[in-house]
Parts: structure tokens; C-alpha cells; sequence
């Protein structure tokens, strides 16, 4: 169950975070959840991220001064980043909500905020519906809640190609063409994640 506990030098400061890995059950599916926290006296902020994504693009929260002494918890969703699925065919929104939720739960996080972006926003939404009384807030950062709010799924209609790597080259190259420094980034890392 335990990856480890870390000390993080990022940007000249040090920063406590513990680095671990679940091992569970969730829908009769083995997984394994990797996650980031930093520990702190205030209700929890648990974050939720977007496809293509991982824990660590929230990383950074953990230096802002909004977030001192908040405990934060940012979750790689089964399959993505460090987290595993064994059953890749499981996946759907549900699943991540179930999934999130037993995290919270092995975690001991009863209550607590909730942040979600892209499909973790939609992931957030929906699990916020189902445990109201666990979710303080919920933040949703360019959640998914209609076909025409997901990125990638315009990306996919607009863009389609039979074979998936020509699509995910196609993809990457418009990325890395837009004005905005985050998509460059994120075209950049798409494909080794």
C-alpha cells in the first residue's frame, strides 16, 4: 500500500508531500491509485484531473498562499499516470467516481472541497450528485457536463482519423501551434502519459 514519504524541492523551497499508492477493489477491479499529499489542519481539497492529465499538474497549489495549511489530495485516476487498472474495459465516468470515493474513503477523508478539471470536472460533478453530504464545495475547472464543452471530444469530431496515432500526431501538432503556453505544454507531455 505504500510508495513512500518525500521531500520535494521545488522552486528553492522544500515541500512535505507524501507520495503513495493504494491498492483496492472498485467494482470488482483491482486498481492501484497513486497520489500526492500534503497534510494540513484545514478541510481536505481533493483533486480531480482531465484526460491526458495527471496528480501533478496540481502540484503546484501546494505553494500558493490561498491553500496554506489546507490538506491537499490530487489522485491519478485508474489507468492514467501511476495508477493502474487491471481492466481497462471498466473504464467510465462511474467507475472514477467510485474509484475517487474509495480513495477518499482508504484515505480517511470523510468530508471535503472538491476540484476537478476537463473529465475530472465531470467526475467531480457526478460525485458530488451522489455524496452531497461528504462535498464541502466543488470547484470545476472546464468540466465536461455537455458534448460540446469537452476539448477532446471536438478534437476527435473534427479532426477523426482511423488510425489513433495519426490522430494523437494531429493532435499534438495543433497544440503545439497555439498562443497559450499550457497547451504547448500539454501537447508536449500528451503523448508520453
Amino acid at each position: 500500500m505504500c510508495v513512500g514519504h518525500g521531500r520535494f524541492d521545488i522552486r528553492g523551497s522544500v515541500l512535505e508531500m507524501r507520495s503513495d499508492t493504494l491498492a483496492m477493489t472498485v467494482r470488482e477491479t483491482p486498481v492501484q491509485i497513486h497520489y500526492l499529499r500534503r497534510a494540513g489542519l484545514l478541510a481536505p481539497l481533493v483533486c480531480l484531473h482531465g484526460f491526458g492529465s495527471t496528480k501533478e499538474d496540481y502540484a503546484d497549489l501546494a505553494f500558493h498562499p490561498a491553500f496554506e495549511g489546507r490538506d491537499l489530495v490530487m489522485l491519478d485516476a485508474p489507468g492514467f499516470g501511476a495508477s493502474t487498472v487491471d481492466d481497462a474495459a471498466v473504464l467510465s465516468i462511474p467507475f472514477l467516481v467510485d474509484a475517487s470515493i474509495a480513495t477518499c474513503d482508504a484515505l480517511g477523508i470523510e468530508r471535503f472541497h472538491l476540484l476537478g478539471h476537463s473529465m475530472g470536472g465531470l467526475t467531480a460533478l457526478m460525485l458530488t450528485d451522489a455524496h452531497r453530504d461528504r462535498v464541502l464545495s466543488f470547484i470545476d475547472i472546464e468540466g465536461n457536463v455537455a458534448p460540446e464543452d469537452c476539448f477532446l471530444s471536438r478534437q476527435i469530431v473534427e479532426h477523426s482519423d482511423e488510425d489513433a496515432d495519426t490522430f494523437l500526431d494531429g493532435f499534438v501538432a495543433r497544440m503545439s501551434r497555439r498562443p497559450e503556453y499550457a497547451s504547448r505544454l500539454y501537447s508536449v507531455a500528451l503523448p508520453m502519459k
